[in-house]
């Protein structure tokens, strides 16, 4: 049996932190919830709710099968609710994971063409065959810095909480901006601040220690403004996904931002 990773992140000497304590043994759902539960309780649900944000949230395949997890494709779906996808489109994904939102872009779709584009190449071939069709839905990997694209090649491009991998946000949003026809539209998929019930800041923290490739989280109004700087016009905010608790604490928070390439006809 593989061995189970540290629910919290332990600090460089070795010690727990006092903000990781506060998630894992005083969460604020499950102290509203036992409120006369013992400290060895409320540390235990707290620690089954951390695994459980956890799970929901990792992007990378888990189970024999590589399909995402239910809430990814359950937030996916809906994001793509919101984006406009026509028959004979070139559509660019962009951190693509194991193509399932590349995937059902295609479908709905009906005719076009749609390629999915990750930092990871062991994504990429994974994505590729399952989901490959040759001329129509293709899988590349990229080096995270220069789109493998010519200027003006897609009609759309999507990106899914990709934007946590970046360093230099502004310049990836420069890419997507290069890669886009005049009038063409990109749609952002990304957790918000509000999400894991106000411990935000304390994720950010703890994937930066066990994930390699997560950088930081960017605030939604952020991101609005970096699309302005890389020479997008009309950015704004089109819909956002809550996902509640049964207690009535927001688990997560995603928002699906919008913005045109100037020129063409949108």
């Amino acid at each position: 049996m593989a061995e189970e990773r540290p629910l919290r992140p332990r600090l460089r000497d070795g010690r727990w932190g006092a903000a990781s304590d506060r998630a894992c043994g005083h969460h604020p759902y499950v102290a509203n919830k036992y409120p006369q539960g013992s400290e060895r309780r409320r540390a235990k649900m707290s620690r089954q709710l951390t695994q459980d944000v956890l799970t929901r949230h990792d992007r990378r395949p888990r189970d024999e099968n590589h399909r995402i997890s239910r809430f990814m494709r359950e937030v996916h779906s809906l994001f793509l609710d919101q984006v406009p996808l026509k028959a004979w489109n070139r559509v660019l994904s962009v951190e693509c994971g194991d193509g399932w939102a590349a995937e059902e872009a295609w479908r709905r779709m009906g005719r076009g063409y749609v390629c999915g584009v990750d930092i990871s190449g062991q994504m990429t071939e994974l994505a590729a065959r399952l989901r490959g069709v040759d001329g129509q839905l293709e899988f590349r990997t990229w080096d995270g810095g220069i789109l493998p694209f010519s200027d003006g090649a897609f009609d759309t491009v999507i990106a899914s909480f990709a934007f946590h991998r970046y360093a230099d946000p502004l310049a990836t949003l420069r890419e997507m901006h290069r890669v886009l026809r005049p009038g063409g539209h990109v749609y952002l998929l990304e957790p918000d601040r509000k999400s894991f019930a106000g411990l935000f800041s304390l994720w950010d923290y703890y994937f930066r220690l066990t994930n390699p490739g997560h950088v930081r989280y960017y605030a939604t109004a952020t991101l609005l403004q970096l699309l302005g700087q890389a020479e997008f016009s009309a950015a704004r905010e089109i819909h956002r996904y809550d996902r509640i608790l049964s207690g009535g604490k927001l688990l997560a928070s995603a928002a699906f931002l919008q913005a045109r390439r100037n020129g063409g006809q949108g």
